[in-house]
Parts: C-alpha cells; structure tokens; sequence
C-alpha cells in the first residue's frame, strides 16, 4: 500500500495503519544494545583461565534495549520531525533527583503515555529517567516492541578487574547478527532491506527513481519544504524489493515472526540444539543467521531441523 500527502489534521485509517506498520519495524541491528537482565547473584559462575589468570565467567539472559535517540529517529523518519510531540505530564523526586515520569508521545494529536523510572545511585538518573519514560510512551505505539516477545537470548559475561561484569569482547556484535533487520523503514547509510511480496507496489503504480527495483514509495508525508543537500526532507521513503529470485534470498518475503521462533523452538525442544548451534548450522547452510532468512528458506530450515539427527 502507498500513501501520498496526508491532507488535512489527521490520518486517515489506510494511512494509521501504515504508521503503526512502520513503527512496528525491526529496528537496526547496530542501533540495539544489550544487558544482563539476572541478579549476578542467581548466576551459574565458572571459573576459567585465560593468559594465565583466573576469569570468573557466566552465561546469563541478556535483554534488548535502544536509546532514546533511536525512537526520535524512527519517529521523524516515519512521520516527519513536525507530526510528532513529547512532554512529561507528572514526576517523581527524591532527594532533588528525578526518579519517575510519566511522559505524554502525540502524533498527529493523538496521544499515548507511559512511566519511565531510573534509581537516584544510576549516572545521570534525571536523563535516565526522561529517556526511559519516552522509551515506554514509544512502547505504547509499538515501537520495539517485538523485542519483549522474541526468543531468548544469552550472553556470555565476565567478571572484570574492578569486579564489576561486563559482556566479553565482540558479545555484543555476535548477538546483534542473531537479529533481524528492517523490513519496512528506510534508515539513512543503510542498504534497501527486501520487503514481503504483499508490500510490493502494483505494476501499473509509478515507480519514481531511476532503478525501479529500488525505487522510492511515499509513505505518510506532509508537503514539506525543499529537502536539504543530503536530500533527507524528514519523511519517511519505503523502497520496493529487489525481484525475489532464489540468489538474493528474497523468494516469499524476509521471514515472519512466528517462523524465527519456531526455528529456535524445534531445535530445542525436539533435537536439544543451542542457539549457538542453530546459528551455527544456519551459517553453514545459507551462510548467514536466521532472522535473515526469507521465508523459503525458513521453511526449508525449519525442515532441515525436523530431520536432524537428536544430539
């Protein structure tokens, strides 16, 4: 579905539901970070050695989080930087320190909110908190979402010189390729993401754009004034899919939700598989992870996992 201008104060219904779509979306892998979610106290530690000292290690559940700076991103790309307004409608100190608020995310005057908190011990907690209240106002619109409901993932930690943990070095970029990438949102310095087949634009719509295999779709747009330089005008620009052929690994559309944990699923409750070794397995049969499948090959992989010999 492709929208033009929206005309007058508010969205139509064609065009919330190509907001909520977009704002739904995987967001970069790169722009996700990671944390331990356990007390370090109800972890299983071992001990190992490495250059000749002992190294106090443990796999824990790591969860997902973004800065505040990605929702405002996401938020301007998607609806433009004058569609969208926050501001905190009530609050909570201690000790002159911002503890809780509850912050207010309006988008074309429709308006949302959720309470973010931070403790008073946490660096900069007034910055904290203001960030996580406009995290869990983004939250209540969906964005980043998924990232509650996913499968779970472990990290690997270790204890550092000062006694404090902390992931061990490349943890983070190996649990970000277990991600999946936008399918929808355009971000600036990255690569058209293939879109679902249902997403592709009609043959008798105008593609513009030189290549049609990457042309541009405006997506809820107000007129805005001339784009700058950099030819970013504040909107979002969807792109079209590459032709889905087996090569590129388009066929069908990049897997859905239900297939990645699916895949995670099978393999653990029927061949006692790791995540570690799913990936592994998937690296080796279509060299990458499998949140960067298309759904072909998701089914062909979730087959492939049915018969795999029980470890």
């Amino acid at each position: 579905m492709a929208l033009g201008n929206i005309e007058g104060d508010k969205p139509n219904a064609q065009e919330w539901a190509e907001i909520e779509r977009l704002l739904k979306d995987f967001i970069p892998p790169e722009r996700v970070s990671f944390r331990p979610l356990a007390d370090p106290q109800e972890w299983e530690i071992e001990t190992i050695e490495r250059g000749g000292k002992q190294i106090e290690t443990a796999k824990v559940i790591a969860a997902q989080f973004i800065d505040a700076e990605v929702v405002e991103d996401l938020l301007d790309l998607v609806v433009g930087l004058g569609s969208w307004s926050n501001r905190i409608v009530g609050a909570a100190t201690s000790g002159g320190v911002l503890t809780a608020a509850a912050q207010e995310l309006s988008i074309f005057g429709v308006t949302k909110a959720n309470v973010g908190d931070s403790l008073p011990t946490e660096n900069e907690p007034n910055k904290r908190t203001a960030s996580d209240a406009l995290k869990r106002a983004a939250k209540t619109w969906g964005v980043f979402r998924y990232a509650y409901s996913g499968p779970t993932i472990y990290a690997q930690v270790e204890r550092g010189s000062k006694g404090k943990w902390r992931m061990v070095k490349g943890e983070e970029d190996r649990l970000r390729l277990k991600l999946p990438q936008p399918r929808y949102v355009q971000w600036p310095g990255r690569e058209a993401v293939p879109t679902s087949a249902d997403q592709t634009p009609a043959p008798n719509q105008e593609q513009p754009g030189p290549d049609p295999a990457l042309a541009p779709r405006p997506v809820a747009r107000r007129p805005t004034a001339t784009a700058p330089a950099d030819g970013f005008n504040g909107s979002f620009t969807a792109r079209r899919p590459a032709p889905a052929t087996e090569s590129n690994g388009a066929t069908g559309g990049m897997l859905t939700d239900k297939q990645l944990k699916a895949i995670y699923a099978i393999a653990r409750n029927q061949r006692a598989m790791s995540e570690n070794e799913v990936d592994a397995l998937c690296l080796e049969t279509y060299g990458t992870s499998p949140a960067n499948l298309s759904k072909s090959e998701a089914s062909r992989f979730i087959d492939i996992l049915k018969e795999q010999p029980a470890a």
